[in-house]
């Protein structure tokens, strides 16, 4: 059994898992930076969420890039029912609110979804176009 040490190589990128853990992470301080100015999610979970999109296209391998493209819209929505639920009479506390909720993130959500989406997708466009 060989136990011997390997560095990682130069250039090593986070996992799937990592960079969508990143990009939770970065959102999540977005969140708190909102809740702490003001009542509701505003701009700084907006900003949070490209950004957060946007390092985990930068920095996750290549065979977990479809992941991370497709991944701010789920985002989005697990952060505002996160949010919602925490809130006393959150979210699950009837299906009206759970509409509403889903509504929400839906109608205005959108621009936060399709810029963080569509930045991602274009990183992991361009990443494969210079590996080849």
């Amino acid at each position: 059994m060989d136990t011997t040490y390997t560095a990682p190589q130069q250039g090593a990128r986070l996992t799937t898992a990592g960079a969508l853990v990143l990009a939770f992470v970065v959102t999540l301080v977005g969140v708190g930076v909102d809740l702490v100015t003001g009542p509701g999610l505003r701009r700084g979970f907006a900003v949070a969420l490209v950004v957060g999109s946007v390092l985990a296209a930068l920095l996750v391998r290549t065979r977990g890039l479809f992941v991370v493209v497709v991944a701010p819209p789920l985002l989005y929505l697990l952060v505002s029912l996160l949010v919602t639920a925490a809130k006393p009479n959150g979210v699950f506390d009837s299906k009206t609110k759970m509409m509403s909720v889903v509504a929400n993130w839906l109608v205005y959500g959108f621009p936060e979804m399709a810029a963080a989406t569509g930045l991602a997708a274009l990183i992991a466009i361009f990443r494969l176009l210079l590996r080849r």
